[in-house]
């Protein structure tokens, strides 16, 4: 969550606020057993729309079924099909 006073603060110190959509959290840190890898995959492939930031955590390893090596690929796959494209966020100027 952000407030004015955050985004503030952050500018003063030289961030930017890139916010993401909720169709961005990609569910990676969630129990596989509640959450499993084909229902995140689907919902992402169903749910990203253009101009969306999606986020997962590479490092998680504590799903019983990790999630990167099992989605990301695909994932990726999947969007390209829809005609997405990747990018990286601009750097600000300094």
């Amino acid at each position: 969550k952000t407030s004015p006073r955050l985004l503030r603060m952050g500018s003063q110190c030289g961030f930017e606020h890139f916010g993401w959509n909720p169709a961005g959290f990609l569910g990676d840190e969630l129990s596989s057993q509640t959450h499993p890898n084909s229902v995140l995959l689907d919902r992402a492939t169903k749910n990203l729309a253009d101009g969306d930031i999606a986020m997962a955590h590479l490092g998680i390893w504590s799903r019983k079924d990790p999630w990167a090596p099992a989605v990301l690929e695909q994932l990726i796959v999947n969007l390209k099909k829809r005609g997405f494209c990747f990018g990286t966020l601009p750097k600000q100027a300094k």
